[in-house]
């Protein structure tokens, strides 16, 4: 092989081994949907919900109140998503409270993994600080910062609203939105799926 073709053979490989490396996490989740019964536990309702096809959503901007010169994407780690219609009450409150035990309870994986809290309309800032005080690492994200098609995003089936349903959501790296939780559903659940998604995007 001569020089010439050596370097175009491993600047082609490079290519390939970053689209595989870009592409690993959504492969790994498809694989995980597609072969295991990850979101269908015999046609128990304990499970979350497969959004099929996975929707995607634009890489925007979050904020971290405690951080407001650092500059976060959604892409690039799993999230956890919330949403809410104004500020953050006492339910929306004891989501972020389950978003944070959530990925706490994942263990090793947990720094993989970013909450997020969409909130229709924030009226009052200083208030809303005061209700994440105690969660340090919760971004917000305001709903006039994102295109109506991004909201809309998160209505799934049975959801008018997205605002107002109090589903949680698991988006993967991609900004593919692929997982939706009832306000009911057991953390554990949840936990789990998580760290079968892990484990498959990891191969």
């Amino acid at each position: 092989m001569t020089t010439e073709k050596s370097k175009q053979f491993k600047s082609r490989m490079t290519l390939i081994l970053l689209f595989v490396v870009f592409l690993a996490p959504g492969i790994g989740a498809w694989v995980l949907y597609k072969f295991t019964d990850l979101g269908r536990d015999g046609g128990s309702a304990s499970k979350g919900e497969l959004i099929q096809p996975p929707r995607t959503l634009d890489n925007v901007q979050l904020l971290d109140p405690l951080k407001p010169e650092e500059q976060i994407y959604l892409q690039k780690r799993w999230s956890l998503a919330y949403l809410t219609e104004e500020n953050c009450n006492k339910t929306c409150v004891g989501n972020i409270y389950r978003m944070r035990q959530i990925r706490l309870a994942i263990g090793k994986h947990y720094d993989r993994v970013k909450r997020i809290l969409i909130v229709k309309t924030i009226s009052d800032q200083a208030q809303l600080e005061v209700s994440l005080k105690d969660y340090h690492g919760q971004l917000i994200l305001e709903s006039k910062d994102v295109s109506p098609e991004f909201i809309n995003a998160f209505k799934v089936e049975g959801i008018e609203d997205a605002f107002t349903g109090g589903r949680l959501y698991i988006i993967d790296p991609l900004g593919n939105l692929m997982m939706s939780y009832s306000p009911d559903q057991n953390p554990s659940d949840i936990i789990k799926d998580l760290v079968k998604i892990f484990r498959v995007s990891q191969l």
